[in-house]
């Protein structure tokens, strides 16, 4: 899942909630143009994959994604150091 966290009617973090209370394991990557203090801390404590932050590349926003997209190496999830996913590079 793809997200903002600004939206009219309602906002990035309920749908972040919503998403983990029903499907924990779901990957969810915010993509905003707003840098809130301490953004990086708070993101991964709501359980969010990468923060990709507007304006990007096109190249940034496929790399971004790849690198969130649960990759199974010998049977377990290769995970992506959290240094390489807040914000995403």
């Amino acid at each position: 899942v793809i997200t903002d966290l600004v939206m009219e009617g309602g906002d990035g973090f309920t749908l972040i909630d919503a998403i983990k209370e029903k499907s924990p394991d779901t990957p969810v990557i915010v993509f905003t143009g707003r840098r809130y203090h301490h953004t990086e801390k708070f993101m991964a404590l709501f359980g969010v994959s990468a923060l990709l932050e507007k304006p990007c590349s096109s190249e940034m926003f496929i790399t971004c994604v790849r690198k969130c997209m649960p990759i199974l190496v010998n049977g377990t999830v290769n995970e992506i150091p959290a240094e390489e996913r807040f914000p995403c590079r």
